[in-house]
């Protein structure tokens, strides 16, 4: 398990945003993820034999695979973070990512948009903090790409 410099979780628990050395990562809580896979795996179990049950196992298994998705970043990806009307915002070096921190929900809404102001702003700061000790070069001439 990596060395987290800074953690978040949203209110509920059920989404984490960490920071570590090298990248920034986002997605389901530990003990939600390991409750879900478990719950999978019983019901893989419990199906029994025959087509359809063969069916339904392939669909638990590619459950099982989006209950551990997790979004990673690298730092050299990342221009800044802010905290704007709440939100974290990520401005990236170069493109965003296709599958970013964007593609996390929590009930329905934008996982950046869910932790507390609080946080999101002490998180923003560790990112920014961690940004110029791992690359003091300027970034000045990179184009800049925002996600929400």
């Amino acid at each position: 398990m990596p060395d987290f410099i800074e953690t978040i979780s949203t209110p509920d628990g059920h989404v984490e945003l960490h920071l570590t050395s090298s990248e920034v990562q986002m997605g389901l809580a530990d003990h939600l993820r390991e409750q879900a896979e478990s719950e999978l795996a019983k019901a893989r179990q419990d199906i029994g034999t025959g087509w359809l049950a063969r069916l339904v196992g392939k669909a638990l298994t590619l459950g099982s695979g989006a209950v551990g998705h997790q979004v990673h970043v690298p730092l050299e990806q990342l221009r800044s973070v802010e905290v704007r009307d709440g939100t974290l915002h990520f401005e990236y070096v170069g493109h965003a990512p296709r599958f970013g921190f964007q593609s996390i929900q929590v009930k329905n809404r934008p996982a950046l948009e869910s932790f507390s102001l609080q946080d999101a702003q002490r998180f923003a700061m560790a990112v920014n903090h961690q940004l110029k000790v791992a690359a003091p070069v300027s970034l000045a001439d990179a184009p800049v790409h925002s996600e929400v």
